[in-house]
């Protein structure tokens, strides 16, 4: 396993022995420790203990590359409307080697569709085609 992966399954232990603030304190001495790869492990964190803002704002700093992670949370934090938007403005995948993207169909997203995927219901001023 690469040393890279071995500090992230880390990460956690050093959370419950120091507490989270040390576990992120820590996490920018490692190489990876600002990249769009810690993020996630980072705003993980920071979720379980109850600082989802915090995590948003570690995940929005590397957004096209953890949208999904990001999306999740801003949906936990009832902004569906920004969790869909992070969600539409992903790169399409590419052939990497024709270098252009692939012809995939896509499935539409909506508010109403991500509160049904999530199991909340559309508010009074919103209507979902059904």
């Amino acid at each position: 396993m690469p040393a890279a992966d071995r500090y992230w399954l880390r990460l956690p232990l050093i959370a419950t022995r120091d507490g989270v603030g040390e576990a992120i304190a820590q996490a920018p001495s490692h190489p990876e420790g600002a990249s769009s790869y810690a993020a996630p492990h980072i705003a993980e964190l920071l979720a379980r203990t109850g600082r989802t803002e915090e995590a948003v704002s570690v995940l929005e700093q590397h957004a096209s590359a953890n949208s999904h992670d990001l999306a999740g949370y801003l949906i936990d934090l009832g902004r569906i409307e920004d969790a869909l938007a992070v969600l539409q403005r992903r790169a399409p995948p590419t052939d990497r080697a024709a270098g252009r993207p692939l012809a995939r169909r896509s499935p539409v997203l909506t508010a109403c569709s991500i509160r049904a995927c999530w199991g909340s219901a559309p508010s009074s001023e919103e209507r979902c085609a059904g």
